[in-house]
């Protein structure tokens, strides 16, 4: 790739693979986000954050006015899922509250009793969007590189 673009004398051409690798990233995050159900936790995976939540720390699953599923749990604490965020479909389809009622409905039936309970949030990791992001900043790097080298 690196002869092609200084073969044909187009310095700049390479510049918008990065620009795609990025958006990739982007979108692939955004399409990981989900809810998954357990066995005796819920783990509400957001872009960049991941929230595992024993099923004995929920107080309550909820849908805002706005249609984002919102899980609370502990005194005051909560969570927004992004996979539920509300938008034109959620208005006609109902899907955060669809998701609301079958977490609720889970919950019952698998909620163990007792007052300790450990929360855990931490990093998401999506390993294609991932990899997109990375191959976009070798690319700058290597396309920098190439028209310093190549610049007279």
């Amino acid at each position: 790739m690196i002869f092609a673009v200084c073969a044909v004398g187009n310095r700049t051409g390479w510049q918008g693979i990065p620009v795609y690798l990025l958006f990739v990233g982007f979108v692939g995050r955004i399409a990981s986000s989900k809810i998954e159900l357990r066995r005796g936790e819920i783990v509400v995976v957001n872009p960049l954050r991941t929230h595992s939540i024993p099923a004995a720390a929920v107080r309550a699953v909820e849908v805002s006015d706005y249609g984002t599923l919102e899980v609370h749990y502990g005194k005051e604490e909560q969570v927004a899922a992004f996979a539920y965020g509300g938008s034109v479909i959620d208005l006609l389809k109902r899907t955060s509250d669809g998701a609301a009622r079958e977490i609720r409905e889970w919950i019952r039936a698998n909620c163990e009793d007792g007052d300790r309970y450990s929360v855990s949030v931490r990093w998401t990791r999506c390993r294609f969007p991932d990899m997109a992001v990375i191959a976009s900043v070798v690319t700058v790097v290597v396309g920098a590189l190439v028209m310093v080298l190549t610049s007279s």
